[in-house]
């Protein structure tokens, strides 16, 4: 087993508020390449790779991987693929996962076991922080295990404070009802969590739903689009929860959309960047993110299996 590192480039738009910005794909080249392509851009100096190969290793850093939209169910190849993410992070020195929701694909207490026994390793080596997504809502509705029912939480962890927000809702149990909620009381809750966050904390705003318009991917999300349904809307209250994070939160973690992607708002005070994981277990990558001194020292890093 060899895992590849490399560093996506890709177009970035810089808007001066929430309300006018505008998405910008990464482009089709920027995906994680194949085990047999090089990495895309020279490590930065403080990195090195392992002898086992291709596993990036940052001294005096604090290193995040961002994974989402597993849907784990019957298909092997998804647990497979999963296992061997899995594999990648705990042979490196990454320190938190983060899971942005969609673990399951049925929201069933089985698929979730397979969560739980395949990152049996990874719980107990490293912080994993899990929140739910809409296909966590169906069925037996495992969304409740993930954040014990809380709508809004903090963990705060190594200097790093991951505020979770849960933006799952009812409705999700409806196939074509798959967008998110996030009401004025959790909008509320997130000033009050903000205000306990210590000074010099890197702080990452953690959530299933994407904040901000992105374009249509699958053919029912043209269609829900065409006839102005609500099926691929971006969260409600959107906006309005990036200002209030504006100045307080370096990242936005999210999934939803399974085709990845990066917009950053380079306000002068405290850049902001909302950060699209795509579906790791399709994609057979995810994104690592390094932090040092309070804010990213690296570009984020595709880590391929």
């Amino acid at each position: 087993m060899r895992w590849t590192a490399h560093r996506g480039y890709h177009e970035i738009d810089h808007p001066d508020d929430a309300d006018d910005a505008k998405f910008s794909r990464l482009p089709r080249r920027d995906y994680p390449p194949r085990n047999d392509e090089p990495p895309s851009q020279p490590t930065p100096r403080s990195a090195h790779f392992s002898s086992g190969g291709g596993v990036l290793e940052y001294p005096h850093l604090h290193s995040v991987a961002h994974i989402s939209d597993l849907h784990i169910d019957s298909l092997p190849e998804r647990s497979l693929a999963f296992k061997e993410i899995c594999d990648a992070i705990l042979a490196s020195d990454i320190g938190t996962v983060i899971v942005t929701g969609d673990i399951t694909n049925r929201g069933s207490v089985a698929e979730f076991e397979e969560f739980l026994s395949i990152t049996s390793d990874l719980r107990r080596d490293r912080s994993v922080i899990l929140l739910p997504g809409n296909h966590d809502r169906s069925r037996a509705n495992i969304s409740n295990r993930m954040m014990d029912g809380a709508r809004v939480s903090l963990v705060i962890r190594d200097e790093i404070a991951v505020l979770r927000i849960d933006t799952t809702i009812w409705y999700n149990r409806i196939r074509f009802a798959s967008h998110g909620n996030i009401s004025s009381a959790m909008l509320n809750e997130v000033d009050r969590l903000l205000t306990q966050i210590p000074e010099n904390t890197f702080v990452i705003v953690a959530l299933h739903h994407h904040p901000l318009p992105l374009p249509a991917e699958l053919l029912i999300e043209h269609i829900s689009s065409w006839f102005s349904l609500p099926f691929a809307e971006n969260l409600s209250y959107g906006s309005r929860l990036l200002e209030k994070i504006k100045g307080h939160c370096d990242l936005v973690l999210h999934g939803h959309r399974h085709v990845p992607s990066e917009i950053i708002f380079p306000y002068a005070q405290r850049p902001l960047t909302i950060s699209n994981a795509g579906s790791s277990t399709s994609l057979r990558a995810f994104r690592r993110f390094d932090i040092e001194n309070g804010r990213l020292a690296y570009e984020p890093t595709w880590i391929s299996v």
